[in-house]
């Protein structure tokens, strides 16, 4: 059986050894191809990627070769050549979802918020864990793709969306000192994204830390205010007067 990671180093993966891709050239074409699995990738879009600045002319003998040395590549470990498929004006990776990390992750995370509007919060929550077991780091972690700075983006955005998620069913099962870690280091990257403020004060307060859960609202507000120009939502606004009084908040309507 074979397989691919992205988020992370690039790998791939056949039975329990690991495909060697050591060109530089060959990674690119791969990576591109892999995070457009089943669509086909122009040799002008894979030659952006590939060459960031300038490029050769005719780029098409480059991305051949590239091509040709992937699948020698699979090859060699007994993997079919026909992954990699050469159509009318480009390539395309003809490799199942459920063969990619990231496609494994978007299944995972489709079935974790289906269990979620059904109410089955410790289901959800182990979907969840599945699909953050997955990512091994940022996107392509270790080869500077340009060309690939949007999914880049996407692809951390959606890890945050994932933990705060995750968060929030941790939090409704009674497991906030679980969660605290995680959080408090998003916070720190994200300061103002209020969500993940609201988990992490409710988290807190959740732990029997209600000066630090005070604490922590003075610390967002203090963000908002200087990174943004804004004041805390009504619904953090909400949160802290809870606490304040002493009001044990819903862990659930944080989400």
């Amino acid at each position: 059986m074979f397989g691919f990671s992205v988020l992370g180093s690039l790998r791939v993966h056949s039975g329990d050894h690991v495909v060697p891709i050591p060109s530089r050239r060959q990674r690119v074409v791969l990576a591109v191809l892999l995070l457009n699995s089943g669509q086909t990738q122009s040799v002008d879009r894979i030659a952006a990627a590939v060459w960031p600045s300038e490029g050769p002319k005719n780029p098409e003998n480059q991305i051949a070769i590239c091509v040709h040395g992937i699948r020698r590549k699979f090859a060699g470990r007994g993997m079919p050549e026909s992954l990699v498929r050469t159509d009318p004006g480009g390539y395309s990776a003809d490799v199942a979802p459920d063969l990619v990390d990231t496609g494994r992750i978007l299944a995972l995370t489709a079935t974790a918020a289906e269990l979620d509007r059904a109410g089955l919060v410790e289901e959800a929550a182990h979907r969840y864990r599945q699909a953050l077991a997955l990512w091994r780091g940022p996107l392509l972690q270790g080869l500077d793709v340009p060309a690939l700075a949007p999914e880049s983006r996407w692809w951390a955005e959606k890890r945050v969306d994932v933990v705060e998620q995750l968060a929030r069913l941790e939090l409704a099962l009674g497991r906030s000192r679980e969660v605290l870690s995680d959080l408090t280091a998003l916070v720190a990257e994200h300061p103002l994204r209020e969500n993940l403020q609201r988990l992490l004060i409710t988290a807190l307060y959740h732990s029997g830390r209600r000066a630090d859960a005070l604490h922590a609202y003075f610390v967002a507000q203090r963000d908002l205010r200087a990174g943004a120009g804004i004041d805390p939502s009504s619904e953090l606004r909400r949160l802290h007067s809870d606490i304040l009084n002493d009001v044990t908040p819903s862990v659930l309507a944080v989400a």
